[in-house]
């Protein structure tokens, strides 16, 4: 259970989608709600969550979600010490999640491949 702040290693960041717009995302947040993490974003912000960790071997990362907007995209990405995505999905290796219904929980792996993290 995470009781306060972002757990370690994660970070998180929200900008502006629309650069005409001079509105802030000061409300966009990942909060820590018990056992999981939740995305709560203003009108028009991309809200960002990066977990990073030193790969030293292959393998894969597999999680749970839930998400349920019709308005909103949920990606997820896996991207090397160059910033380059590297994502490996079990699906169709778009970053794109699919969308839950009500309460629907999905699983979704990754594969991690060394080769691809230290190019």
């Amino acid at each position: 259970m995470w009781t306060a702040g972002l757990p370690d290693g994660f970070t998180s960041s929200a900008d502006r989608l629309d650069t005409k717009d001079a509105g802030s995302c000061s409300r966009a947040r990942w909060k820590t709600m018990g056992s999981y993490l939740s995305g709560q974003s203003d009108n028009n912000c991309q809200l960002s969550l990066t977990y990073t960790v030193n790969v030293v071997s292959s393998g894969s990362v597999t999680f749970l979600y839930q998400y349920r907007s019709e308005l909103e995209l949920f990606a997820f990405e896996v991207q090397n010490g160059l910033c380059e995505s590297v994502s490996s999905s079990e699906d169709s290796g778009s970053p794109l999640l699919d969308e839950t219904d009500r309460n629907e929980i999905k699983r979704h792996t990754v594969s991690l491949l060394i080769s691809h993290l230290f190019a």
